[in-house]
């Protein structure tokens, strides 16, 4: 690890903190009540030359699960990113399927109740492996909200014994989810690699496409922390 030293001559470099959207406190120290510890340690900085390559950024501190730390997550396109393109359907086998209890059930279902040869048969199959893939993303992604939407109301209560009890259950439940992500995401970096690796300058900057638009994209509130939901906005302006 770097000293603090080092830290702080980085800082000096005209370097500017990027703000942050989600709970304020980056580090927790989740022992019993009487010596909890939450503070700001993490945070995104960057040069003026830095925020006109990525003019609709934005920063979240997002959940931890075991680590003390929070994860930040720097999104370069921001909450006012451009839109979606509809692609054609292309059949994708993702490998974390695999760690779903019924994933050999749907294969042999799928399989047995095509018809054709085996194009066919392997066409029908693979679409019904995306629409159960779907189903099952979905209900994955509404626990893990669920999870998360609680343990951020944990978060805003008094950390008494009871309170970061409940935090440590709810975490380990989340640790589940993240390791079939982690998967997920393994997979998909291999082959952007592969796939990019040899083009990795326009593949890397292909997210600074976008033009600067005079938005507001957030502002800056209690404890100087920078909000983009509209609920808050409005809050802040009213």
């Amino acid at each position: 690890m770097e000293s603090i030293t080092t830290t702080r001559k980085r800082l000096e470099c005209d370097l500017s903190d990027l703000g942050f959207s989600g709970q304020w406190f980056t580090w927790n120290k989740e022992n019993l009540a009487g010596n909890n510890i939450r503070e700001r340690l993490d945070r995104g900085v960057a040069n003026t030359k830095r925020w006109e390559l990525f003019p609709s950024y934005s920063v979240e501190h997002l959940q931890h699960n075991i680590s003390g730390h929070c994860p930040i997550l720097l999104n370069t396109v921001g909450r006012i990113g451009g839109r979606t393109l509809a692609r054609l359907f292309y059949f994708h086998f993702n490998v974390d399927w695999v760690l779903e209890e019924n994933f050999e059930e749907q294969i042999v279902e799928g399989w047995e109740s095509s018809g054709g040869d085996v194009p066919g048969k392997l066409a029908t199959l693979g679409s019904k492996l995306s629409r159960w893939a779907s189903m099952k993303k979905a209900i994955r992604e509404g626990k893990k909200q669920g999870l998360q939407s609680k343990l951020r109301e944990l978060n805003k209560e008094e950390p008494i014994d009871e309170v970061l009890a409940k935090i440590t259950d709810i975490k380990l439940a989340l640790n589940l989810a993240v390791d079939k992500e982690e998967i997920f995401w393994e997979q998909r970096i291999r082959e952007n690699w592969l796939r990019l690796g040899d083009r990795n300058t326009s593949f890397f900057h292909k997210v600074a496409s976008g033009h600067k638009k005079n938005t507001i994209r957030g502002l800056k509130g209690k404890n100087r922390k920078l909000v983009y939901k509209d609920g808050e906005l409005i809050e802040i302006t009213s």
